[in-house]
């Protein structure tokens, strides 16, 4: 849990740096479009239960990470691009049957310094076998790696708390 908010805290800071303007600059059109599509080809890949999908938006290496809170009152987190691609494909083994459907995203914020960018954006979806409507808060951090953004870090949060129905969550 420690390094979960331990990570939770960098990439807050680095949000509110780029907020301020010193940490990063405005993306033109273009750049916000390639990683968005980034983000949503990785969320509809992770619907589809395509973990190849799903793995080719991220960087391969030591320094991927990926923290979530899980289902209600657990939390996720995955160190490097191993344990990621091994949590990944592990959950999509066998029979897959997709277990949610993804809404929409909205809010999206996007913020672009060389080849470094973030993303900040709400996803809202549904759990299928509870009809249990969900609003996730994502935040990504992504390079460009010859000439394609790929995903370096994940962190994102339910709001199990609004859900409806309510879900009981400890957090």
């Amino acid at each position: 849990m420690k390094t979960f908010l331990l990570l939770f805290s960098l990439v807050t800071t680095s949000l509110l740096l780029g907020q301020s303007g010193y940490a990063f600059a405005q993306t033109t059109t273009d750049e916000e479009a390639a990683i968005k599509a980034v983000v949503i080809r990785e969320s509809d890949a992770n619907a589809r239960g395509d973990s190849q999908a799903w793995l080719d938006c991220y960087v391969d290496s030591p320094q991927t990470s990926y923290a979530n809170t899980g289902s209600a009152g657990t939390a996720v987190y995955r160190k490097n691009f191993e344990e990621v691609k091994e949590a990944k494909k592990k959950s999509m083994e066998g029979s897959f049957k997709p277990w949610f459907t993804l809404d929409s995203s909205t809010d999206w914020n996007i913020k672009v310094g060389g080849n470094m960018a973030w993303v900040r954006h709400t996803q809202h979806f549904m759990i299928l076998a509870t009809n249990t409507k969900l609003t996730a808060f994502d935040l990504k951090v992504l390079e460009k790696i010859n000439g394609q953004w790929k995903i370096s870090t994940v962190a994102w949060i339910c709001d199990f708390k609004n859900a409806s129905p309510p879900m009981k969550s400890t957090y």
